[in-house]
């Protein structure tokens, strides 16, 4: 996985939900993750993983695997 702050921020939410999969709530000062899973990542799926300025989204397999254990 990726070894920047952001990539840091997705996996601290990550291992949360594995440790806690039952229905909880993230509380996170970080606004990549915070728009990332609520907003953003819609906007890159619909546009191939590309941001708003046209660049590659990154962390895409993280944010894959975030939206799959925020699923249910």
């Amino acid at each position: 996985m990726g070894k920047d702050s952001n990539s840091g921020e997705l996996e601290a939410v990550m291992r949360a939900l594995e440790i806690f999969p039952e229905d909880i709530r993230i509380i996170t000062d970080s606004q990549y993750v915070r728009k990332g899973i609520t907003e953003w990542i819609i906007h890159w799926k619909l546009n191939d993983w590309h941001t708003a300025n046209g660049t590659k989204a990154k962390n895409i397999e993280q944010w894959l695997y975030l939206e799959k254990l925020c699923q249910g």
